[in-house]
C-alpha cells in the first residue's frame, strides 16, 4: 500500500469510528478504557477527553506514553477478510495555549452531544502526539508465549 493510500485509509477509518481503546501505563499493569476520539493535524494528533478524577488521567500525568486501538470490525465472519485494526502510539498531554480552542472545536464537531462534558471544569481535553501507527488488515496467525515463572 502506497503512503497516499495508507493516509487516506487512516483518515477515513479514524473519521468513521467513534471509539478507541486507550491504554495507559499503570503502576502494575496497563490500564484500558474506551474513549471517544478525533484525529487531527493530518494524522499527527489524536484528541480525547477524560475526567481529571480518573485513574487514566492519573496514569497520564505520571507516564504520558499511550497506545490507542481502533478497528472497524462488525463482529461477523466476513471480518476475517475485511477488518482493519490500527494501533496508535504516542505521548499525551492536556490541550493548552492557542491550539486548545481549535482542538475543542474539532472535538465538538464530531461529538456535539458531549459539549456539557467537555466544558466541565473537571474534564481535560487530551492531545496525543502520534509517533507511530501500526495497521493490520485481515487477521493473522498469532502465537502467544507465556513467560515461565
Amino acid at each position: 500500500m502506497e503512503e497516499a493510500q495508507l493516509r487516506g485509509m487512516l483518515r477515513r477509518l479514524l473519521g468513521e469510528q467513534l471509539f478507541a481503546v486507550l491504554a495507559t501505563v499503570g503502576e502494575r499493569a496497563p490500564h484500558l478504557n474506551i474513549v471517544s476520539f478525533v484525529s487531527a493535524d493530518e494524522l499527527a494528533t489524536v484528541l480525547f477527553a477524560t475526567p481529571r478524577q480518573t485513574k487514566k488521567f492519573t496514569n497520564l500525568q505520571a507516564r504520558p506514553e499511550v497506545s490507542l486501538f481502533v478497528d472497524n470490525r462488525s463482529n461477523r465472519p466476513r471480518d476475517l477478510e475485511e477488518v482493519f485494526g490500527i494501533e496508535i502510539f504516542g505521548e499525551a498531554g492536556e490541550a493548552a495555549g492557542a491550539s486548545a480552542a481549535h482542538y475543542r472545536e474539532l472535538y465538538l464537531a464530531k461529538y456535539p452531544e458531549l459539549e456539557g462534558f467537555l466544558e466541565s471544569p473537571g474534564t481535560a481535553l487530551m492531545v496525543v502526539r502520534v509517533r507511530r501507527y501500526d495497521v493490520v488488515h485481515r487477521f493473522q496467525d498469532v502465537v502467544v508465549w507465556e513467560v515461565p515463572r
